[in-house]
């Protein structure tokens, strides 16, 4: 019985691990998104400031300067959305994850307050204060002491 509750254990922490590594994915994708919008405002300075350099008293922007904004557009708009979307998977399955972690909870498993206490007060780690009166009343009764 302890060993299914041990396996069940391990099992919920490496869950938990494992949506704190998606956690963690998921914020360097949403950095990502905004480093994304940055550059594209800096490549849109930079293009202007080309194109007026170049041109100066330029009043309209020629087809191909469109077409080419165009094209920084929608490389940086399939950019951003190639983050979001794994951004929205990745949010998927850590609330795949998370409802697994609450079937694993079993509410028949909970303890009274009673047997809290009592595995407290006795297990392995308090083994010792167990071993030293346990010693003390044996050299008592000996009358080694």
């Amino acid at each position: 019985m302890g060993n299914s509750r041990e396996k069940k254990e391990t099992e919920d922490k490496i869950i938990f691990d494992s949506i704190q590594q998606l956690h963690n994915a998921v914020l360097q994708f949403s950095n990502n998104t905004m480093e994304v919008k940055k550059l594209f405002v800096s490549v849109l300075i930079a293009f202007f400031t080309i194109i007026v350099t170049m041109n100066p008293g330029i009043t309209s922007l020629s087809k191909m300067q469109l077409i080419i904004l165009g094209i920084i557009d929608i490389l940086f708009w399939m950019l951003d959305a190639q983050s979001y979307y794994y951004q929205k998977k990745l949010r998927q399955q850590i609330t795949d994850l998370q409802e697994k972690l609450r079937k694993n909870v079993n509410p028949k498993e909970k303890r009274s307050v009673f047997v809290l206490i009592r595995k407290s007060i006795f297990n392995m780690s308090m083994f010792i204060y167990i071993v030293v009166p346990v010693i003390l009343f044996t050299a008592k009764i000996l009358r080694l002491i």
